[in-house]
């Protein structure tokens, strides 16, 4: 039996594994998997029934994995410790949940997580550990740099660019060009100063 892994053990994680029964991590002609969570943290989490989590990955090499937080530099953290060990991404490290809509020519970095009901349009290119949270829209042609995260229903115009680490607050409407590593809100989005 193989098994997958979910690198996190939060919310999200627990979301992502509420997909098992509905074919995200495999057809049932592939036959059974089995499924842990994995967490290298002291942190209190609430398990779920029957959910075995781990605190190493040594003994999985060969396995395959998903990303399971909503942190872009955590996502890329896990992802390169687990292949060191030898593990597998899972779809190629990148996390589709429901209702996601990719269109023409859009590209995906590794790791990218695309959270329920995304818009990515045509020529979009969306950086490695990104994190796009639920509702969010992408304009045409819109880049977004590796690890950059966009809170719950961004919307771009079409041809902007995200810097890499940049952070855009949820409900934001991105107008313009955001460096790397800048925090921005609002509507139109500003850069959030403290």
């Amino acid at each position: 039996m193989e098994t997958i892994i979910i690198l996190g053990a939060g919310g999200f994680a627990r979301e992502l594994y509420g997909y098992k029964s509905h074919g995200y991590f495999w057809d049932e002609e592939q036959g059974d998997k089995e499924i842990f969570m994995f967490e290298e943290s002291e942190r209190s989490i609430e398990p779920l029934t029957g959910v075995a989590i781990l605190n190493t990955l040594g003994p999985f090499a060969g396995d395959q994995f998903i990303l399971g937080t909503g942190q872009p530099a955590l996502n890329k953290r896990f992802y390169e410790m687990a292949s060191t060990l030898g593990l597998r991404p899972l779809h190629n490290g990148i996390v589709l949940t429901r209702n996601v809509v990719v269109t023409s020519n859009a590209k995906l970095g590794k790791g990218v997580v695309l959270n329920v009901g995304c818009c990515i349009s045509h020529d979009c290119v969306v950086g490695d550990f990104a994190v796009i949270s639920p509702h969010v829209v992408l304009g045409g042609g819109t880049v977004i740099g590796e690890c950059a995260f966009l809170g719950i229903g961004v919307v771009t115009v079409p041809g902007v660019k995200i810097g890499a680490g940049a952070i855009v607050g949820a409900g934001s409407v991105v107008t313009k060009d955001i460096p790397d590593g800048e925090t921005w809100c609002g509507v139109p989005a500003r850069k959030m100063t403290k």
